[in-house]
């Protein structure tokens, strides 16, 4: 084990080669870094790089994995702007679970951590925090305030021995995402994927996935749309998806999940505003649970929450949840979001689990 510790008060750190401290610490500041190379903390490691401006990771390695009866390590990737491009692998998987990785700041831009204006992870990135043997998988976080655009791959999954699957965030003001997640758990429970922007529209021009991006992007809209095998292609995998909008979330598309090996992923839709479903929903015995007005206490941000009473409605479509249950909540707004609420209309709706509506 040891330490390496960079840090540069003006121009740009380039890490070509090979960087290493096992079981150790690597720590580079700098006004701007760029990594090609590979930053090794292997064995319960960690690795903090962090830019003034630009932290850009071109085709590099970035590796706190563990062997043996160890956890994976921690690794945090932040600036103002934050980029993997050129096929860039993350990994922080360990033997007895997975570890941490925060791109751009920590959960739900919580925490004292420095968060990112920007963050763009490209085609052919990865970013691991696998249970490898045994254990939970471990959590990815990627963050920016304003935009982040996801199209690569991120996997937190449980243990094939034992251990649930883990927990990752793709957020942003403005967010396009357009990659895939995996926090399935072979012998446990499935984690989650929470997607977190100002409206969330599933539809199929929604966005599809793209080719790999080398630049940081200015224009952004602030509105989502996801197709919705996005979605299902997590789901199928026992992964549980959470769209979370400050006002409205809209299914115009059918979210069909068909995990072979088990269970559905869960699916939570909150809305600080409204929720409108005109499509089929089949969550394979998943769970679905619907909230419209959902509080600030559950993050939505009130000042970005658009004005108008609250809805559910389900205009067409049905939902099947075979053996899981169904759960429809508009939120009264007092002392809430102030907002108030209208009306819950449904349709035809089959959960063996049970079927809960409250207005």
């Amino acid at each position: 084990s040891g330490k390496v510790e960079m840090a540069a008060e003006s121009g740009r750190v380039a890490l070509g080669g090979t960087i290493e401290a096992n079981g150790g610490r690597i720590n580079v500041t700098a006004p701007k870094v760029t990594t090609t190379g590979t930053l090794a903390a292997r064995n319960g490691g960690r690795i903090e790089v962090e830019a003034g401006t630009d932290n850009v990771f071109r085709g590099a390695t970035v590796d706190a994995s563990s062997i043996g009866e160890k956890v994976g390590g921690f690794i945090e990737l932040l600036g103002v702007r934050v980029g993997l491009f050129d096929s860039t692998t993350v990994d922080a998987s360990g033997e007895a679970g997975g570890g941490t990785v925060h791109i751009g700041g920590e959960f739900q831009g919580k925490g004292e951590t420095r968060r990112a204006t920007q963050t763009v992870v490209g085609a052919g990135s990865e970013i691991r925090a696998d249970a490898l043997s045994a254990g939970d998988g471990g959590t990815v976080i990627v963050w920016s305030d304003e935009n982040t655009r996801f199209y690569g791959e991120i996997s937190a999954r449980g243990g094939p021995e034992s251990g649930n699957g883990g927990i990752v965030e793709v957020s942003g003001k403005f967010l396009e995402f357009a990659g895939f997640v995996d926090a399935s758990a072979e012998a446990g429970v499935g984690g989650s994927l929470l997607l977190d922007p100002h409206n969330i529209t599933i539809a199929n021009t929604g966005a599809d996935n793209v080719t790999d991006n080398d630049q940081f992007n200015e224009n952004s809209a602030v509105d989502v749309s996801f197709a919705a095998n996005l979605i299902t292609a997590i789901t199928n995998t026992g992964t549980g998806v959470r769209l979370q909008a400050n006002t409205d979330v809209r299914v115009l598309e059918e979210i069909i999940t068909n995990n072979p090996g088990g269970n559905g992923g869960n699916i939570t839709i909150q809305a600080g505003r409204s929720v409108t479903i005109s499509a089929n929903i089949d969550t394979d015995d998943g769970d679905l649970s619907i909230t419209a007005n959902e509080t600030t206490a559950n993050n939505v941000d009130d000042g970005n929450r658009d004005a108008g009473a609250a809805e559910i409605s389900i205009t067409a479509g049905s939902i099947d949840a075979g053996n899981g249950s169904v759960s429809m909540v508009i939120n009264t707004g007092a002392g809430l979001t102030n907002s108030t609420s209208g009306n819950l209309t449904v349709r035809r709706i089959d959960a063996s689990a049970g079927i809960t509506l409250i207005n």
